[in-house]
């Protein structure tokens, strides 16, 4: 992605279209927002964040209002930048399925919101202005709307998961180096043991052990 962002004028020479929207699936706490973070500032463009309740509200209209906002502003600093990444978190409060209202008026206008982003995103293709959607979700990829997740919307999807042995090992390290900590302590062994633990787990575990620390009167 970062390469394509940086090379999206060799791409749209040869007549290809950058990407638009990708979507990160996977458990709470295994670092997708970072990784949206990351690509912007590798890529070196404006990074605009949403959280997807931002648009669900009980007042007619305020939703679609919202979506069109947010993608003024996206538009606006990618015509300065050249791009713009504008990452939207818990796509599935307001990305659901469209379903027909029971009665209550709420389900119509979350109906309108996600017709709301639908037209957006078509639109950036008619503006031909580089913004780039990365939406996550920890919910399940059926509970989406089919049009948000089509071909030229949010198409590419990237799993984010739970680390393996040798990725729980460097997040171990990377976390201990914020902390004054026992050199001896087996980093391995911590990594062996907390098997199924998310990087947000194991920053905790880091933590709790500093505080743990503090109440003993322990340095380290």
């Amino acid at each position: 992605v970062v390469h394509l962002l940086k090379d999206r004028k060799m791409v749209q020479q040869i007549g290809g279209k950058v990407v638009r929207g990708i979507l990160m699936i996977g458990p709470p706490g295994c670092g997708k927002t970072y990784l949206a973070k990351a690509i912007a500032t590798e890529a070196g463009i404006p990074f605009i964040s949403a959280s997807g309740s931002e648009f669900v509200e009980v007042f007619v209209g305020v939703g679609p209002a919202r979506a069109r906002q947010l993608f003024k502003k996206a538009r606006r600093l990618a015509y300065g930048s050249g791009a713009c990444i504008l990452f939207i978190d818990e796509l599935d409060a307001v990305g659901r399925s469209r379903s027909a209202d029971l009665g209550f008026g709420a389900r119509t206008e979350q109906n309108n919101t996600v017709n709301q982003l639908l037209v957006e995103m078509d639109g950036l293709n008619a503006r031909q202005e580089d913004v780039i959607i990365i939406a996550a979700t920890n919910a399940r990829e059926s509970e989406l709307d089919s049009a948000l997740l089509r071909p030229g919307r949010i198409d590419r999807k990237i799993y984010v998961d739970k680390p393996n042995f040798e990725d729980r090992q460097k997040v171990f390290q990377y976390y201990f180096k914020k902390v004054k900590y026992d050199p001896g302590i087996d980093i391995k062994k911590l990594a062996m043991r907390s098997v199924g633990k998310s990087p947000a787990d194991i920053e905790n575990i880091v933590k709790e052990s500093a505080l743990i620390a503090a109440r003993y009167k322990r340095e380290q």
